[in-house]
């Protein structure tokens, strides 16, 4: 890899990172634009980048660098209520990384199945419950997010 491909990375990571304290807490869930800046890595890196950049970022908050929302971190955050959110973020990344808008949605729709699978096995709620409490009333607002991380990525002319 290329010292501008890992400059690229460890940008986007902390482009993420910065991402990450852009919120508002709403209980278990809080309401973030993590979703905008995973989209616009993957969209602006590619799969293959852009899933390394996640990746970077979720190691950093596991290893208790302060890069998840709250300016928390540690590996206790990807086994709790929102963990399956943030290990999904490299699904969306990589389909972000195609460059299309019905890529970007399936990203958004498997986050939210992990999401909502992780939230249901930690609160010990069923699925349905889960899903109207951790997804249903943050999917327009991901689907939305998604969108624009990508067409803005394709404005900024793809790779950076």
């Amino acid at each position: 890899m290329s010292t501008k491909g890992l400059t690229r990375i460890a940008l986007s990571a902390a482009l993420l990172a910065a991402v990450s304290q852009l919120a508002i807490p709403l209980g278990g869930v809080p309401l973030t634009v993590q979703v905008f800046g995973v989209a616009l890595c993957g969209s602006l890196l590619g799969k293959k980048e852009g899933v390394i950049a996640v990746a970077v970022w979720l190691l950093l908050g596991a290893a208790g660098v302060p890069v998840f929302y709250g300016f928390q971190g540690g590996f206790t955050h990807l086994l709790g209520y929102t963990g399956g959110f943030l290990w999904s973020f490299l699904v969306l990344a990589f389909c972000c990384g195609f460059k299309k808008s019905s890529a970007g949605l399936l990203g958004v729709a498997a986050c939210h199945l992990l999401g909502t699978v992780q939230f249901a096995l930690v609160s010990g709620n069923g699925p349905w419950i889960s899903w109207m409490q951790a997804s249903l009333p943050y999917l327009l607002k991901d689907v939305l997010l998604a969108l624009v991380g990508i067409g803005l990525s394709k404005r900024l002319g793809g790779k950076i």
